[in-house]
């Protein structure tokens, strides 16, 4: 299978799906957080995942890959996209025939889940729009899930898991 998770980060996800996959793509926005997980991925001798700066906000031509992509993933990435329909729909045409999307983010919150209330983010997402935006691309919504919740100043914020297929040609 290959893989795409975008908003890697440092790699925490990242360095726990290298294994399950044949091939990983890691995007992120930050040369910083990349550089950290080149080092985890030397130190490890992981092989089979590839890091790229890279925005797919903006373009999915910046992926340049033989192969259409199995598996497109992201954890507490999508709030700090500015345009998520765009988004979704820039991330289905690099999915294959069949594959899946999966993105774990926070259900729709009072604006208070991160420090800095200048920061430009999203306050979580409605599920029902979250998943007629993935309609609206091509995707078929197979399940939301509850799969966490951040414990944060007596406030709980959940975190859903949305997976969808994209649906065939």
């Amino acid at each position: 299978m290959l893989a795409l998770e975008f908003g890697c980060g440092t790699g925490l996800v990242t360095m726990e799906m290298a294994p399950l996959v044949k091939r990983l793509l890691a995007l992120d926005t930050s040369m910083g957080m990349l550089s950290i997980l080149k080092e985890k991925i030397e130190r490890s001798g992981t092989a089979n995942i590839e890091t790229s700066c890279a925005d797919l906000s903006l373009s999915s031509e910046a992926i340049v890959t033989d192969n259409a992509i199995d598996l497109i993933y992201g954890s507490m990435t999508l709030h700090h996209i500015d345009d998520t329909a765009r988004f979704i729909i820039q991330t289905t045409k690099l999915l294959s025939s069949g594959g899946i999307i999966a993105i774990a983010d926070l259900d729709l919150e009072d604006g208070l889940f991160h420090d800095n209330p200048l920061e430009k983010v999203h306050h979580g997402f409605d599920r029902e729009e979250l998943a007629a935006n993935m309609n609206a691309a091509g995707l078929k919504v197979i399940s939301f899930k509850t799969i966490y919740s951040f414990e944060k100043t007596n406030r709980s914020y959940p975190v859903f898991l949305v997976t969808a297929v994209k649906e065939t040609s």
